[in-house]
């Protein structure tokens, strides 16, 4: 845990993040603007959500107070009784003792001692359609009370005395230097998607007395100085903005020195074999708003595929999956490592997802995005993937990743997902220009859990694989194309009557479809001797290669490569002629 906090720490001083002690990026929705002399201008946008502004931390959650400059409208404008007159009279009373520091806010504070003029900008904010509970801030001639500087030195001791601190100083559990702690360490925002607070969550709290001992109270018991523990929430909040949300956490990560190639975006982009080919199997929608320089991924793709050494080898990567609960951060692990050996297992990670496209040429290695979605439960009405990743993918996406980035074996669980997904799709899939055919992502899901299983999968079909279930999987391909050759029209033909059967207990179903094929063979030659004659010397090979008698009941692993052999048959029979050379040679 100290590592971690002195890594944000470093990361905060490198990226000049530090902010200064007692502010934080805050929320305005709306601004007052006024003149010089308080005349009322209009209620004005800001230019950006989010500005620095003084923060009181939790005090400003209490009763009696609340924070400064920017505030709720209900308390900057008294827009009640009760705790929310008491909080009005704490921000103008506040205001006023700024404003012997910083003349300027003489002009909001007369305002606010004016019962006429504070009930016109009650009218005017009723008017804008702001609600009690909306963020407002002042501006004088167009600046922000914000911006101004002369009441810094006041502010930081006026919030020591709200706020309190602890007696004495101790050594800084983050820097190692001697300073005062804080009592109670200010709060991180960006968690919220993830369940988070709304109010922020701390990554560092003493609220129960389990935490405690020795007497000490609250932040004694682990201290931290105030410019440390800002300096790490600056980090967090920084990297939590930029943080993808992978099933029920926010995917926090960052590098010790800088570094341009940022292996951990390629996770977030089909990378496709050859990145001057911009086509990808499908447009899925992914809900992570996240804007990726694909310029600079393709580029990393790239050197990753020709062999090429990571630009910095020895630098360090950090992963912090985060997630917040009941105000607190939830560090959901932490991993550290060198770059080479993520630029190692993310090039195993796309050898071991290649594979053939239907139609020719490779596909992509899908996002995780993707991936994800793969291990659900099949369903034609999927109007929130998120929700469903983050309830039904607990504890397997961090498996996921883990492969990805250490090169660790796929969960045995995932292939038996994907597999469920397969004979689903493969069911109720309506595509009816060539014969259906497994899921593209689900096979490739499956060729990397056979391989880290010690399999060796080929690319393309591998007519030699001593896998009966696999060599049974290309047999079902050909009883399927010869069927789509002798009757195109099929509405519902051998997949969807079959596949499901005969990929769990062969033995049960494809002698049945043996006979079929004859049938199929007979019409077929009517119209197409020659593909009648193709399509039988195709079924005498495949045949021979099938050891008697035929499996009744297949495991996970041979349904596995039964899906494969069906796949990658059926894009060796759908193969372009155009291109047979190349798809051989790929």
């Amino acid at each position: 845990m100290f590592n971690l906090l002195k890594e944000l720490y470093d990361y905060a001083v490198r990226e000049n993040l530090t902010a200064i002690p007692g502010f934080k990026k805050r929320t305005v929705d709306a601004y007052i603007s006024l003149d010089k002399d308080g005349n009322f201008i209009g209620i004005v946008p800001p230019e950006s959500k989010k500005v620095l502004a003084p923060d009181l931390g939790s005090t400003a959650n209490g009763t009696q107070k609340c924070n400064i400059l920017i505030s709720k409208a209900e308390y900057v404008l008294a827009l009640g009784d009760g705790n929310t007159a008491v909080k009005h009279e704490f921000f103008k009373s506040a205001l006023k003792e700024a404003s012997e520091f910083e003349p300027e806010f003489c002009v909001v504070s007369d305002l606010l001692d004016d019962n006429e003029r504070l009930e016109n900008l009650r009218t005017e904010l009723k008017n804008s359609k702001f609600k009690s509970d909306s963020a407002i801030g002042f501006m004088i001639d167009g600046k922000p009370l914000e911006k101004f500087t002369g009441y810094y030195d006041w502010w930081q001791k006026f919030r020591k005395e709200q706020c309190g601190t602890s007696v004495g100083n101790k050594v800084c559990i983050i820097t190692g230097n001697e300073s005062s702690p804080v009592a109670t360490v200010p709060k991180v925002n960006g968690l919220m998607s993830v369940g988070g607070h709304t109010s922020g969550d701390a990554i560092i709290c003493f609220d129960k007395a389990a935490f405690c001992s020795y007497g000490f109270k609250q932040g004694e018991n682990a201290s931290v100085s105030e410019e440390a523990i800002t300096a790490v929430n600056a980090a967090l909040e920084n990297l939590i903005a930029d943080a993808p949300v992978h099933a029920k956490t926010k995917f926090v990560h960052w590098y010790k020195e800088p570094m341009k190639a940022d292996y951990m975006k390629i996770l977030e982009y089909d990378c496709a074999y050859d990145m001057f080919d911009e086509s990808d199997e499908e447009d899925e929608e992914d809900t992570n708003s996240l804007i990726i320089d694909k310029s600079e991924v393709k580029k990393l793709v790239k050197s990753i595929r020709k062999g090429e050494k990571p630009t910095m080898p020895e630098n360090i990567y950090y992963i912090m999956p985060l997630s917040g609960g009941n105000g607190r951060i939830m560090v959901r692990g932490f991993d550290e490592g060198r770059c080479e050996d993520l630029h190692n297992s993310i090039k195993a990670w796309f050898e071991d997802m290649d594979l053939v496209r239907i139609g020719g040429g490779l596909l992509s290695t899908p996002k995780l995005f993707r991936i994800y979605k793969r291990l659900l439960k099949f369903s034609d009405k999927d109007n929130d993937i998120q929700s469903r990743i983050k309830d039904e993918l607990t504890g397997l996406d961090n498996a996921i990743m883990n492969a990805i980035i250490k090169g660790y074996p796929i969960p045995d669980s995932a292939a038996v997902r994907t597999l469920a997904q397969i004979r689903s799709r493969m069911y109720s899939d309506t595509k009816s220009d060539f014969v259906k055919y497994p899921d593209s992502v689900c096979c490739q899901i499956l060729k990397v859990w056979l391989i880290r299983r010690g399999k060796k999968m080929e690319t393309c079909v591998n007519e030699n694989y001593q896998s009966d279930a696999y060599q049974l999987g290309r047999l079902f391909a050909v009883y399927a194309a010869i069927q789509k050759k002798a009757s195109p029209d099929v509405n519902v033909g051998v997949v969807e009557r079959y596949y499901s059967s005969a990929s769990v207990k062969p033995a049960f179903v494809l002698g049945k479809l043996a006979s079929l094929s004859q049938y199929h063979l007979a019409n077929v030659a009517k119209v197409d001797k020659g593909a009648a004659i193709h399509y039988s010397k195709m079924l005498a090979d495949i045949s021979c290669k099938v050891k008697l008698p035929m499996p009744s009941v297949l495991t996970t692993e041979e349904q596995a490569e039964f899906a494969l052999g069906y796949y990658q048959q059926c894009a060796e029979i759908f193969k372009p002629k155009k291109n047979t050379d190349n798809t051989e040679n790929n």
